[in-house]
């Protein structure tokens, strides 16, 4: 496959492609196919996320034997919170906007140890779901003739919001499945492109 890249044209050969670049898988697929009818649509009025990393000063080693927990909450304070709890006695509490900075100084003190706060870059696909996904040739070439030689499929993996990291292994797994021939072992009909 050629493609342009500053100026210059570019060969890559692969058996499969996959385009696997969070938010800036768009970029990507326009770079490889700038001809392509595909859209990858991305909420990016709502891609900015602030995290707290927070320790439970009364932890003590026992705690761990039960292992880690995650829980989401919605419609709190109108708002969506995700709580993971980590070895060790810190939590990680994500998916919350400005509204925690006014109030973190009643977190902080005996009740929890704030370890860190920070911000981050987390956009969706506006259709709210992982986009996981085998892409049409014809839809990426555009108007543009197939070439004969492509023998390859192509791929997408990309739209997992702030839950990346956690939904990573599992998003692999399918993908892996896909290329490989197998039907993988989740459900995947919704993961497309369209709703």
């Amino acid at each position: 496959m050629n493609y342009q890249r500053g100026g210059s044209m570019n060969a890559m050969e692969f058996d499969n492609l996959v385009i696997s670049a969070g938010p800036w898988s768009p970029r990507v697929l326009s770079t490889l196919f700038p001809w392509s009818e595909i859209s990858i649509p991305f909420d990016l009025a709502h891609a900015a996320g602030n995290h707290l990393l927070v320790r439970a000063p009364r932890w003590k080693p026992e705690d761990d034997e039960d292992g880690c927990d995650q829980l989401y909450l919605a419609g709190i304070l109108n708002r969506t919170l995700d709580i993971s709890s980590y070895l060790g006695g810190t939590f990680y509490v994500g998916g919350y906007d400005g509204f925690v900075y006014q109030n973190l100084d009643i977190a902080r003190g005996e009740a929890l140890e704030v370890i860190s706060v920070g911000r981050c870059y987390r956009p969706m696909v506006e259709m709210r779901h992982p986009v996981i996904t085998q892409l049409p040739l014809e839809q990426l070439m555009g108007p543009q003739k197939v070439p004969s030689n492509i023998k390859g499929s192509f791929y997408l993996n990309t739209g997992h919001g702030s839950d990346g990291i956690t939904l990573g292994p599992g998003s692999g797994k399918v993908m892996s499945d896909l290329i490989a021939g197998r039907k993988p072992a989740v459900d995947i009909s919704r993961l497309g492109l369209t709703e």
